[in-house]
Parts: C-alpha cells; structure tokens; sequence
C-alpha cells in the first residue's frame, strides 16, 4: 500500500472511533426503548469562582444508550467564542453525550446567564450589577482560564470559570459515572485561546509538588476550533510557549477555508514537534509527518474544512459541524497512554 493511500485510510480513524455505541453491540428490547428516548436533557449548575462570580453551567449527562447507567465516561468542557454562550455549542455538546461522553458547557463570565455575582441578592449595588462581556479588558479574559496560585491547587485562590468547571467535574466522578482523568477541553474562536490558556496553565501546576496527589496536567486532549491569535490584549503566544501545546497534549486544530490564526498556530507548533503532525487541508490530500506510518499516532492535528464559517457558527451549522472529527480525536486522545 502506497503512503498516500495509507494516509488516507487512517485520516477515517477519527471517525471509526466516533461510531454510535448501537452500532458496536446489540441491543435488548429495554435498551431499544432507552435509545428511542434519546439521551436525557442538560441539568443546569452554578459554579462558583473565588472571584465571586455565578457561572451557569450545563451540564450533559453520559448517555449509553441502554438501561446499563455510565461508567467512567470521558468528561469535556466546551468553552464558547467572546459575546457568545452555551446554547451554540449545544449542538456540538449532544453530538458527544450521544457518543457515551460527559460534558459541561457554561456560559462564561459576562455571557448569557453568567451576569452577576453569586452574592447579587436584596437591593444592594451589588444586586444590580451586571457583567457585560463586550466591555471585558484583558484581565477580565484571563481570569475566565485562570487556575489561582498557591501551593495547592484546590484551595488556590484565583481560580476562573474553566478551573471551577473542572473541579465540578471530578466532585461528579466520585460517582464512578465519569473519570476526570480523561478529561478534555474544546474551545471555540476566542474561547479556543482560553481554552489554550487554561491547558498551559494546568500543565504547570503539574510542577507543584504534594504528598498525596498530582496537581495538574489533568487535561488528555485539546480541541481549538478557529482560535484567535489575539484580542483584548489576549494573544495565544504565551500559550504556545507552554509544554502543553508542543506535543505534551494531543492538540486537534479545526478551521475554515479562510481561517489565518489557525494556520499560523499549526505552523508554529509544528516547528516544535517536527515528526508527529497530520494535516487536512480541505479539497487537497492529508500530509503527515514523515517520521509517522499512521495519523493516529500524532499529537498536533490540522483539520481545515470547506466552510466559511469559524467558530461558533462552525459548530452550531449542521452541514458544517465537526462533531464527528471532535468525537474521534477525544476518543484517540483519552486511549494513548499517560507519559
């Protein structure tokens, strides 16, 4: 077999490992009742920050289909683009519950149902005020990823939107319906260079030292779909520089045609991890490392589809979704082993 068609055939691993749970094994008459029911409907939480903002978070329980409850589901924070909120990642967040995942996926900060703080109650100043996204500085971004400083990590104060979505998650897990240690991440345009943010800064509480337990590097994989370079003062290159993002995570890339900062970032990244990246540039043949006999054994993925449209819209347009490829690059990434 040439190396082009090799190529070819594992560019489908994404989707191979994304295929609904029926169809890797039967069914009872019980489980065909279940599946008919479709998957049960989000639950909405609040979480909390240090900084004592109310987060709306919604939350997709694992669905497996059948009467057989969850079991150590793969858990994903989505996280939405700037000005946007939960309800265009929804498509997207039930795409994977279907394929037996666990997600969360909150309105950030400034966002949708996120515009006040947890203690906003009576008549106070304090309970009529209200958080706009679209006048957020840079500080105001950067704490939506920020993970708290200290030396331990789960009472560091400082901790964002995304940390405190963790944190929720692994309290869920203690149930055994999810394993916070596949935990992944998927963000969209500006929530994509967050959602990086975040990673990095993960990584580095791996650094902590404690007696018991790791403090970081909990995140398996990374998906950023059309991310932007820089806004607000925010800009992806501190980002870059992190461990995390040069081969430490697996790290799926997704973009439109005329996406530029998505392809820039996969240049940059792939100077650092020169023999373990696949691309997939729409209308032209996949390429892959020239170290690799197969795409799933990269860590940096580029995947460029036949749309103009990027981020949010990308992800809520039926046509152009790409759930499937995001359902198949977590499945790869949560099935490698630990380094």
């Amino acid at each position: 077999m040439t190396r082009t068609r090799s190529t070819l055939r594992m560019a489908m691993v994404f989707l191979a490992l994304a295929l609904p749970l029926a169809a890797v094994r039967g069914a009872s008459a019980e489980d065909a009742d279940v599946a008919a029911a479709g998957p049960p409907e989000a639950v909405v939480v609040e979480l909390q920050p240090t900084d004592g903002i109310a987060v709306a978070a919604w939350y997709y329980p694992p669905w497996t289909g059948s009467e057989e409850p969850p079991k150590a589901a793969t858990p994903v924070i989505l996280v939405h683009d700037l000005l946007g909120s939960h309800e265009a990642m929804e498509p997207l967040a039930l795409a994977l519950q279907r394929k037996g995942m666990a997600v969360i996926a909150p309105d950030l900060r400034g966002h949708g149902k996120s515009r006040r703080r947890a203690d906003a109650v009576g008549g106070g100043p304090a309970a009529k005020e209200e958080l706009d996204a679209g006048l957020f500085r840079k500080a105001d971004l950067e704490s939506i990823a920020a993970v708290g400083s200290g030396t331990v990590r789960e009472q560091a104060a400082g901790q964002g939107d995304l940390e405190v979505a963790r944190r929720w998650l692994a309290d869920k897990a203690e149930d055994g319906s999810i394993d916070i240690k596949k935990l992944c991440v998927v963000g969209s345009g500006m929530g994509a260079t967050l959602a990086a943010y975040w990673a990095a800064n993960d990584w580095a509480w791996g650094d902590q030292p404690h007696a018991s337990r790791p403090q970081g590097r909990f995140i398996r994989g990374v998906v950023l779909v059309s991310p932007v370079w820089a806004n607000k003062g925010v800009s992806l290159t501190p980002a870059t520089a992190s461990p995390a993002m040069r081969g430490g995570i697996p790290l799926l890339l997704i973009a439109g045609a005329a996406d530029r900062d998505t392809g820039r970032l996969f240049d940059q990244l792939k100077r650092f991890q020169p023999d373990s990246w696949f691309e997939q540039k729409a209308g032209q043949e996949p390429k892959l490392a020239a170290q690799l006999d197969k795409s799933a054994d990269a860590t940096l993925f580029l995947i460029q589809l036949g749309t103009s449209l990027s981020a949010d819209k990308m992800l809520s347009d039926a046509n152009a979704s790409p759930a499937e490829r995001i359902a198949g690059f977590i499945s790869l990434a949560t099935s490698r082993r630990v380094k």
